[in-house]
């Protein structure tokens, strides 16, 4: 699948997705973050909401091609 390139002339930033191709949790990942200024994140857990999915996948093209 190619890569869209999300770059606007009107706007300031831009957005691209981050990930590779293990399976991370998304608790472990907020652990990690949580280890990092070793503060513990305000979590406000609730069910699967509509719109949710239970795994995603990610073409880490764009963030690649931006940071090499």
């Amino acid at each position: 699948m190619a890569a869209v390139d999300s770059l606007s002339a009107v706007a300031s930033c831009r957005v691209v997705n981050i990930g590779n191709s293990d399976k991370v949790k998304l608790l472990n990942f907020i652990e990690t973050i949580e280890n990092l200024p070793g503060k513990k994140a305000i979590r406000n857990q609730l069910p699967m909401q509509m719109g949710d999915f239970p795994a995603t996948s990610v073409n880490a093209t764009p963030l690649q091609s931006l940071t090499r």
